[in-house]
């Protein structure tokens, strides 16, 4: 495809969508159009001569992925974008890919490089709290979209980076350039879940800081389990003081490239945080149990 033209020579058709849960609309005053903000963004950007961008907005529900799907291939698109904007189901996305039957990418794109943690942390109201922390989650089901792709033999590829300004998403640089782009742009997109809720009452817990293993389990594709694996750093700094999330990591390969390389093998949402570098005992228990061990760093 080449100046917006595909191997036709017609104009080509890029579908887009984003993706959250109807249910949380009328809990989070201002969720919804913000959300459908960052669709539009997505799709200035994209948007060139001999391109027309086919945007279906935000699939909500089951029943909306499968008219979403419908309408892609009534609009006879290319391929599709999906701009995970928040946290959502996989069923609003899993049948909008297999009606549409084209090839398909997925935008894990943060609308910031990073949260405003003080200003986040004087807003008080916990329910306000938790509506601008999924302005920023996009990338929290990337995950679970991942292993339910691999499982129905769906090939896909993934974007990791910033909405705004940033130059890897827009092209500029190379695909060697990721370590340096990822220090230019600061993103530490992953946040790991410690809190635990009874009562109405968030009992927080805190990784030590220091070398730390992130521990996590994978479905296969023939139902098998697999154990997912990374070292990296827990290091100090500002928190989201909303109950959950309260840790923070760093990576060798940097944040770009563990966020993509962690997503593609589709682990549980949750994992398990170990004090210390131990991937190489991870690897020999995977032996000893026979399940294979997938060391992403």
């Amino acid at each position: 495809m080449t100046n917006g033209k595909n191997d036709m020579g017609h104009s080509t058709k890029i579908g887009l969508f984003g993706i959250g849960l109807d249910a949380y609309w009328p809990q989070f005053k201002g969720l919804k159009p913000r959300l459908e903000g960052y669709l539009r963004e997505v799709q200035r950007q994209i948007a060139r001569p001999g391109v027309e961008v086919v945007n279906l907005g935000l699939v909500d529900t089951p029943e909306k992925a499968f008219a979403a799907g419908h309408k892609f291939r009534q609009a006879d698109v290319d391929l599709i974008f999906l701009h995970v904007t928040t946290y959502a189901l996989s069923s609003t996305v899993l049948p909008v890919v297999q009606r549409a039957k084209v090839p398909v990418i997925i935008l894990n794109l943060s609308p910031e490089a990073a949260i405003d943690y003080a200003a986040f942390n004087r807003m008080g109201d916990r329910t306000a709290m938790t509506g601008e922390w999924l302005a920023h989650c996009g990338a929290c089901p990337v995950p679970e979209i991942a292993n339910v792709f691999n499982r129905a033999r769906i090939s896909f590829h993934q974007i990791t980076g910033q909405l705004r300004n940033d130059p890897v998403v827009m092209g500029h640089d190379g695909p060697g350039h990721i370590a340096i782009a990822e220090g230019k742009t600061k993103v530490r997109p992953l946040r790991v879940y410690h809190g635990k809720v009874g009562r109405g009452l968030s009992v927080e817990m805190s990784v030590k800081h220091g070398p730390v293993t992130l521990l996590s389990v994978v479905q296969t594709v023939d139902g098998r389990l697999q154990l997912l694996v990374a070292e990296g750093e827990s290091v100090p700094g500002p928190i989201l003081e909303i109950g959950n999330t309260n840790s923070r990591y760093q990576f060798k390969v940097g944040a770009r490239a563990f966020v993509e390389n962690w997503n593609v093998h589709g682990p549980a949402h949750h994992c398990a945080v170990g004090v210390g570098h131990i991937a190489a005992k991870i690897e020999k228990l995977g032996a000893l149990l026979g399940m294979q061990v997938q060391r992403v760093c």
